[in-house]
């Protein structure tokens, strides 16, 4: 199985679906940590501590090396993201709030593998959903990380012989600003409640990134956030397939992206729009600015939710000039 870092909230929720739990499942088994036997459980635990201890320690090598071939060979982004995190990791400790034995038989890949986890009806029921899963053993390790920005991760451990190795790597975010999940969570309802239709989607995605501990994994909790989030969605939002236009100070834009960013307690707005090049940086600092502003004016309720706003003029070649627009002093600063 090819580990994959979360997906990008807006693509997972636009492509989620509520799963039909009249959908029984086929060869797949799952066994709740519940219902393990004792030895499978604490070789489940102690593979998730020691990988959770390398984290710790930013020890990439020795992770990489715990690691199932197909996730080695492809280990730029996971060791980017330890290495990023481990301070936080170092200050935290780790209690396994739950864990699934996935067993996946036959001797090719299954489509859609489905594995029904738990009493059917009953709350914690839960299904895992995997597209392409190479046949074989699998754990699924949700824990809780104490420390001062508590969070969870999630790991898929695969077993190979006697040994668990590492499969999947699904770290969430740490708070924003102090809030966690819920709390986002609930500030996106007042917004909601405010009228704010963009704070709300933006405050929504935030809030799920740290509720979900994986995107592939349904219970009853999950789908109704799920459905309230995607009811949610306003329509006039761009995507890279759907820029949409803006004028401003006598130039249309075409906006690509608008995204929060959360850097330590400040949180900011990305706008991102297509220009030709951004070899004339002083123009296009004027440009950022104009159209800040004219944003700003057009959505004044962006100035209650972040704290500034970064315009990114991005070029076909992938080149960028950004200017950072504080929405508490009203002073912009340049930013490569």
């Amino acid at each position: 199985m090819r580990a994959k870092l979360p997906l990008t909230l807006f693509a997972a929720l636009c492509g989620s679906f509520i799963f039909s739990f009249a959908t029984l499942a086929g060869a797949e088994t799952c066994t709740a940590a519940s219902e393990m036997d004792a030895p499978t459980k604490s070789s489940i635990d102690s593979a998730a501590r020691q990988m959770f201890g390398q984290m710790q320690q930013g020890d990439v090598f020795s992770l990489k090396q715990n690691s199932i071939p197909s996730l080695a060979s492809n280990f730029g982004s996971i060791e980017q993201t330890v290495v990023n995190n481990k301070p936080r990791y170092a200050a935290s400790s780790m209690t396994m709030r739950n864990a699934y034995l996935l067993d996946a038989p036959g001797t090719a890949p299954v489509a859609r593998a489905e594995f029904l986890c738990g009493v059917w009806g009953q709350p914690d029921f839960t299904t895992f959903v995997l597209p392409n899963l190479p046949p074989g053993k699998y754990a699924v390790v949700i824990s809780d990380l104490a420390g001062q920005s508590p969070s969870t991760l999630s790991m898929i451990l695969q077993q190979q012989g006697a040994a668990w190795k590492l499969a999947g790597y699904y770290p969430q975010p740490p708070a924003v600003g102090g809030k966690d999940g819920n709390a986002l969570l609930q500030q996106a309802r007042t917004y909601k409640s405010q009228g704010q239709a963009h704070n709300a989607w933006f405050y929504y995605l935030m809030a799920w990134e740290r509720i979900a501990p994986l995107q592939f994994m349904y219970n009853k909790a999950l789908e109704a956030t799920r459905q309230e989030i995607s009811q949610a969605q306003p329509a006039d939002l761009p995507t890279a397939e759907k820029p949409i236009d803006f004028s401003a100070d006598g130039k249309t834009y075409k906006i690509t992206t608008l995204a929060p960013f959360a850097d330590k307690d400040d949180l900011d707005l990305i706008l991102r729009y297509q220009v030709a090049d951004v070899s004339n940086t002083m123009q296009i600092d004027k440009d950022n600015k104009a159209l800040v502003n004219a944003f700003l004016a057009r959505y004044p309720e962006y100035k209650s939710a972040f704290n500034a706003i970064v315009a990114r003029a991005v070029a076909p070649n992938g080149q960028d000039f950004g200017t950072l627009i504080s929405l508490k002093d009203d002073a912009g600063t340049a930013k490569k």
